[in-house]
Parts: structure tokens; sequence; C-alpha cells
């Protein structure tokens, strides 16, 4: 499918919250370090991907793991939550599922609660999940995070955004880099209620992908970031009031 890219749906969100007040200057948030988890089973110099314009073919992986969420999150993945809510996720509601409640804030107006996360891979990584999600209000997300520090993510996947240009629920993939947003916002148009989500790390540039037919990958937009990634994991975030929540049936960790 075609893409194209939209003026940065999120920026308008950090505009909309700061003409609210006039003349005033938002909080900041205390900013963190992130926790220290241990090292996923990977090679420390993996041979590199092929480059793609188009959809990227499947890869034989040398090193991958997958965590299925079949009623406990593996402790041996190193898996850490960031600003955890016990009350706002759960295993059991869907069996298979991993529930978490869409969080509030976001990374360009606050920290979102229950972020799943383990160490980054070295090198060039591929991770994948499936989220199931219907997003309907601005500017509901859930999907993949590379996380570069406590305020700069890459995000990937299902989100809703009718302002500007914006395709409405579809596909985005965001570079939000301390606090605000960098380069391009991609935007898809598509009301997958279930769909895969992927993010392909090539050195330092990364390229998003979805897929509704369990067969073709579709691109989502690409970004560059020099800065070397600290953790990946699952993100459900930007809800402007709570009640809504997204599951995910397993996340995968590639290397080749």
């Amino acid at each position: 499918m075609k893409h194209k890219t939209y003026t940065p749906l999120l920026i308008m969100l950090v505009a909309a919250l700061a003409c609210s007040v006039p003349g005033s200057t938002p909080a900041q948030p205390t900013v963190n370090a992130l926790p220290p988890t241990p090292n996923l089973p990977f090679s420390a110099s993996p041979a590199p991907q092929d480059s793609t314009s188009g959809n990227q073919p499947e890869t034989t992986f040398s090193n991958s793991v997958r965590e299925e969420f079949d009623g406990k999150i593996s402790p041996g993945l190193g898996w850490t939550w960031l600003r955890q809510d016990d009350s706002a996720w759960t295993l059991t509601t869907t069996p298979g599922w991993l529930r978490i409640n869409i969080s509030t804030e976001g990374y360009l107006n606050g920290l979102p609660s229950n972020v799943l996360i383990t160490n980054a891979p070295q090198g060039d990584f591929d991770i994948r999940t499936s989220v199931k999600f219907s997003p309907s209000q601005n500017f509901e997300f859930a999907g993949l995070v590379v996380l570069f520090d406590e305020k700069s993510v890459l995000q990937a996947g299902r989100a809703y955004c009718d302002l500007g240009n914006c395709p409405g629920s579809g596909f985005y993939f965001d570079n939000l880099q301390n606090g605000s947003a960098v380069g391009d916002n991609f935007g898809i148009a598509g009301p997958s209620n279930i769909s895969q989500i992927r993010i392909v790390r090539q050195g330092n540039n990364y390229t998003a992908y979805y897929q509704t037919d369990s067969i073709n990958w579709n691109v989502i937009g690409g970004h560059t970031v020099v800065q070397q990634p600290v953790s990946i994991g699952l993100l459900a975030a930007q809800a402007p009031s709570a009640g809504a929540f997204a599951e995910f049936d397993y996340i995968e960790i590639n290397q080749p």
C-alpha cells in the first residue's frame, strides 16, 4: 500500500495543550533512568539485513525469542514494567493475551504507565507483535516501542488521529526525541481489529511495517536515530480519557 507523510499528529496535541492555558508553561515530568534488565541471548555481531524500499521479505533468523503471554510473563527474558499499575494490566481476561489499559499519558505529554520493556539486543534486530485494538479517539495508540532514554522513543502501531491530514484509524510510526516529534509522522488508514506490527533496525535506520492478511508486510515509514537503543517493548498510551484497552498476543524479538 502506498504510504504518505503527514504533519506530526502529536505536535498538534502538544500545541492544543499549550493553548488551553494562555501564558502558562506545562509542568515537566520527572525523568528517571531506565532500570537495568538482563541481556537477551543474542549474538553481539549479527550480519546486516538487506535494505528494501518496499515490502520487507521474510528473513531467516539465527537468534529468536518469543513471549506468548500464556498465563505468565517469562522471567528469564528480563521483562520490566515502567511505572507499573497492577490494576491496569492482566493476563487472565483473555487467555493467551496481555491486556493493557491505555494510559492517559504519552511521551509528549508526560510518561505513560505500564510500558513493558526488556534490553534492546546489540546490533540489528527485528521485533514484532500482534495487537488487538480499534482506536476511536485522538490520539490513542498501541504497539511497539524502542526506547533510547526516558523521553526519546520510536513507536509504531495502531492509533487514531482525525486532525489535519491524519487518516483517522490506521497505522502510525512516530519518532519522539527529548519530548518533541522529529521528522515526518507516518500514517496509513486501516480499520483492522487485529494487526501485526513490526520494527526492523538496520544500523541507525528503523523501518515500521504492518500486516493484516498474515502474508504481506506493508511499509508504514522509516526514521533514522543515531543514539543507541536501550530497551524495546510494548506501549499502550495517549488516551484522552481512561477506559480503553489493547491486547497483545505475543512479542517476538529476532536477530539475523
